[in-house]
């Protein structure tokens, strides 16, 4: 499909219809810059699209961009203020940049108006131990693990990581044994290699 639309775009003036589609097919194929060279095309065309907006900001996030990512949700969040999942994208980019003050904001707003939405749950409590927030991560994660977390092995690693940050060790190393048990020693090793980097800063929080 995005040879026919590159074929297309050659033989026609670009539309924002056009590099909207490719954009989305290279964004399919994960080709994220030219994706992102796509939808800027569209935008300069067509500006203020909360389509266009979305998908641009996604693969500026995928790209490793997170700041560019940020100002594309910003303007998002202008047109569409109340769109949940939008917040909760937003949020997240804001906590990768450690804005977490701000993704917080975003993070409850989605809290108050969807209780019961995990999503927001497990990125409230993640952030909140990134952020050095102990008893907010503790509290969120006490209502994942009562709400079926106590069975998935991401939510078992980091409630494991929280007690280890807060030097209760022998609980760690029982969420740890259960996440290991329910993957496997290999994938629980790669799982506990990727978080290294976030362990690191965990342990000298931003205050």
């Amino acid at each position: 499909a995005e040879m026919m639309y590159a074929s297309l775009e050659m033989a026609t003036i670009p539309t924002v219809e056009i590099s909207q589609k490719r954009g989305f097919c290279l964004q399919q194929l994960k080709r994220y810059d030219e994706a992102i060279e796509q939808y800027e095309n569209a935008d300069l065309q067509h500006p203020n699209n909360l389509w266009n907006l979305t998908h641009l900001a996604q693969c500026c996030n995928y790209a490793d961009q997170p700041e560019k990512a940020v100002q594309y949700y910003l303007k998002a969040e202008e047109i569409s203020p109340d769109d949940l999942n939008l917040q909760l994208q937003t949020g997240n980019c804001l906590a990768k940049l450690g804005q977490y003050d701000e993704a917080f904001k975003r993070f409850f707003k989605v809290h108050y108006l969807d209780e019961k939405s995990t999503t927001v749950w497990r990125a409230i409590a993640w952030y909140s131990l990134m952020a050095g927030k102990m008893e907010q991560a503790e509290r969120f994660y006490r209502m994942i693990e009562d709400n079926g977390g106590d069975d998935n092995a991401p939510d078992l690693l980091n409630i494991g990581h929280m007690h280890w940050i807060n030097q209760r060790f022998s609980d760690a190393i029982k969420y740890y044994k259960r996440c290991s048990q329910s993957v496997g020693e290999e994938t629980f090793r790669e799982m506990v290699l990727s978080d290294a980097d976030s362990l690191l800063l965990m342990n000298d929080p931003v205050s």
